[in-house]
């Protein structure tokens, strides 16, 4: 990604939340690669894993409303 136009929703912000065309991943998408990161890094289990990832992207905006 070399300029703006590059991450998601034209906003530097959305880099980890979009695809290599800068479109939204889904939900899913997200907890399994945040969840695998986690696990990967921090040696966590699968379950306290995934509940850490759903936690954190409620704080992003387009998953701020969802319900986990």
């Amino acid at each position: 990604m070399k300029g703006i136009e590059n991450f998601g929703g034209v906003n530097s912000n959305n880099k980890y939340c979009t695809d290599n065309q800068g479109n939204l991943k889904s939900y899913n998408e997200k907890i399994a690669d945040f969840k695998n990161l986690l696990i990967k890094t921090n040696d966590l289990e699968d379950e306290q894993a995934e509940k850490m990832a759903k936690e954190k992207l409620k704080q992003f905006p387009a998953w701020k409303n969802i319900k986990i």
